[in-house]
């Protein structure tokens, strides 16, 4: 096992929380979801205060596309990690949850 070292000082910032937002809030614009659910808008995003612990399980040789199968392959460095998170990281979302969805009549 190899390990790497997050400075989370610098990852977790007041700009790098809310590109994260950002990103998320694009992502779930376009996502399929039931007619009961409004639309869902990320509010805030927290890093928390305790960087997670990577260990690198593998260094692998890959391409692009296995990563994004939209774009044209160009070869890469494919790493396998293990995550382990302890800490206090936060997500803020809100969505409208309908109840009385209206059904289309049977003729």
């Amino acid at each position: 096992d190899m390990s790497a070292i997050i400075y989370w000082d610098k990852l977790n910032t007041e700009a790098t929380c809310a590109a994260c937002r950002d990103h998320l809030n694009n992502f779930l614009k376009n996502l399929d979801k039931p007619d009961c659910l409004g639309d869902i808008v990320v509010e805030s995003v927290g890093f928390g205060s305790k960087a997670p612990v990577l260990n690198i399980l593998r260094f692998s040789g890959c391409d692009s596309s296995q990563l994004e199968p939209h774009r044209a392959a160009k070869p890469g460095v494919c790493v396998e990690i293990h995550v382990t998170y302890n800490g206090d990281a936060c997500i803020s979302m809100r969505t409208e949850f309908r109840l009385n969805v209206p059904v289309p009549a049977i003729l």
